[in-house]
This record gives structure tokens, sequence and C-alpha cells, in this order.
């Protein structure tokens, strides 16, 4: 059985290097779904441009520590046509990322968002996460913060849309 066809709910956040912002995402809406019990939730993340095999960038573990989230088991991963076959949710952290995956995976178009605009799929060009890597531990701390905060809003969506595959698969 293909995991498309599982009875999986895959998150999958894309960002470029897949070693700061998406794996603080990651991490967190991990962290959601376990506290709240969801089992056949899965979270994934990747890079637009990255190579496999990379740990998060140092800033973005101790960040997501002091939130007592782990994201020191996340490695970077290339992102790929069957990872984004796979995933029901695509959240692009950045306007490059979601033009992007649009122009390589128009097939998987429809269940592409940008974080800051979903559930819309306008793309809008002022609605990127800014990226951190190379800045201090100051800057990823904003920036985990302005994830969380909008994980935190769209976290009701993602649950419907996750109760609405698991009552169909019934």
């Amino acid at each position: 059985m293909s995991k498309k066809q599982d009875k999986i709910f895959r998150v999958l956040f894309v960002c470029t290097g897949n070693t700061c912002r998406s794996p603080m995402a990651h991490g967190l809406l991990r962290k959601m779904a376990e506290e709240e019990g969801l089992d056949n939730f899965d979270v994934e993340s990747a890079g637009i441009g990255t190579y496999d095999g990379y740990p998060p960038s140092a800033h973005a573990v101790q960040v997501a520590l002091k939130d007592k989230v782990d994201i020191s088991g996340i490695h970077s991963t290339q992102l790929q046509s069957d990872i984004m076959e796979e995933a029901d949710i695509v959240i692009a952290m950045a306007k490059n990322h979601y033009d992007q995956m649009h122009s390589l995976y128009p097939e998987d178009a429809n269940k592409v968002y940008m974080l800051k605009e979903y559930p819309d799929q306008n793309g809008g060009d002022s609605l990127s996460v800014a990226d951190p890597i190379g800045l201090d531990e100051e800057f990823y701390a904003k920036t985990y913060v302005e994830i969380k905060k909008e994980l935190r809003r769209i976290w009701p969506d993602i649950k419907k849309r996750y109760h609405d595959k698991m009552d169909e698969q019934k």
C-alpha cells in the first residue's frame, strides 16, 4: 500500500535548506498533535535547495528546546515528488518556496499553502517567514515565535482536515 492510500494524515513544511524554519515548524506541529493524542498524524519537513542529512542549525535547536520542543533528530531532506505526493497539506515558509512547488509539482499545487496565508492559496509576496540562517539566536527566537503564532492560528483547520480524512477512511 502506498503512503498516499494509508490512514495517515501528513503535513509537510518546506523552506530552503530544511535546517531552520521548516524543522522548527515540524517540531512544533508534531508536539501539538502529540499533546492532543492524534494518532495517524505525521509531520515532515523538506528543503527546496538542500542535501539529505544535515542537522538543524544549533540556534534552531536551542530556541526550540527552550519551548520543550526537541528538533535535534530532524535532518534535512531534499524535496522530491514522492514527498509532495504523500502529503495532505504542504506549507511553504516563503513566497519563493510556494512558487517553486507550484512550478515543479503542478499536480500537487492544490495542497500547497504559505504558512501566513493558510488556508488561502494566494502566494502573497509580503507573507514570507524570514530566514534566520546565519543570524543570532535572538532572530531565531523571533522566527520561532512567529511560526508558533501561525501554527496556533491554523491548528483548528488542520485538525478538522485530519478528522475529515480519518472519518472518510472508516
